[in-house]
């Protein structure tokens, strides 16, 4: 298995747990090997943080459709290798990038534009079509209002009149339109999505605004909000459960990456090799915390 990262709590352990197991496919790592290495390591109540680890493990398996584990009673087994299992494993490595000295994330830049590229994958096979903007694998114009106007055209809405501070905004927030047509008369469902690749996620809720946005596009049925992530966010206690709903009242519809992972990455109309690189270039770096 890989090293335990310092200071984990339960989430971050059950984080810990799906890595290390999809690192070691087909071995399955145990309840027991967990506390054991806790109690070599002289961490207090090392049981019950296992304990905890596995109820996390177990809700996700519950929720989380196309779950890459097999949850036993007290093991994780991975159905598949890390590579193999790109839709879970590509978010999962992002999230966990400070485990490890060498798998810490420096270049922000090109990362986000990867996760928006898999968020826009995931979200054209559960939603509809997607469009990325403001991302150079998205392949729009750079200037923002005529790249709004290219987005107009491609879904059918009527675009409002160039907004007095448009240089200003350069995505305005969105950086996915996710759409899904009835037919080629006007009125579709529409999701304005804002991904945001790092921790903190919850800070940037409020980013896209419904007001500005009604300015700039004549929609003729409102957009509904939405942000992704590539965290797990589990229900383990009513005091969680209410931060979900609190934060949904900012961002709109969450996408964790309980959600995000179901879909075929291999019948996407977007190319992944920059994603498969990435993921092999992090697996390669976790090579040196294996125990």
């Amino acid at each position: 298995m890989l090293e335990l990262s310092e200071g984990l709590d339960a989430v971050r352990g059950a984080d810990w747990a799906e890595l290390s197991a999809l690192y070691d496919y087909p071995a399955p790592l145990s309840e027991s090997v967990i506390e054991s290495f806790f109690e070599s390591q002289n961490a207090e109540n090392y049981d019950l943080l296992s304990s905890d680890i596995f109820q996390h493990l177990n809700w996700r398996n519950k929720v989380c459709k196309n779950y890459p584990f097999q949850i036993n009673e007290n093991s994780i087994v991975a159905k598949t290798n890390i590579k193999k299992a790109l839709p879970y494993s590509f978010p999962l490595l992002l999230a966990t990038h400070d485990f490890y000295e060498k798998t810490t994330i420096e270049n922000w830049s090109n990362v986000g534009d990867l996760f928006e590229l898999y968020c826009a994958a995931s979200l054209s096979q559960q939603i509809g079509k997607t469009i990325l903007i403001g991302n150079q694998l998205g392949n729009l114009p750079v200037d923002f209002d005529e790249c709004l106007l290219k987005v107009c055209q491609i879904i059918n809405e009527r675009k409002g009149p160039i907004h007095p501070k448009a240089r200003d905004f350069q995505d305005a927030g969105v950086d996915i339109i996710a759409y899904r047509k009835f037919d080629q008369r006007k009125g579709q469902i529409v999701v304005l999505i804002q991904c945001a690749s790092g921790k903190n996620w919850r800070r940037k809720g409020g980013d896209i605004k419904p007001k500005l946005w009604s300015e700039l596009v004549f929609w003729t049925v409102d957009p509904i909000k939405a942000m992704t992530f590539p965290f797990a966010y589990d229900f383990d206690s009513p005091e969680i459960e209410k931060e979900w709903i609190y934060a949904s009242y900012d961002a709109g519809l969450l996408l964790d990456r309980l959600r995000l992972v179901a879909f075929d990455y291999k019948k996407t109309e977007y190319d992944f090799t920059p994603i498969n690189k990435w993921v092999k270039d992090q697996v390669k770096k976790l090579g040196d915390y294996k125990i």
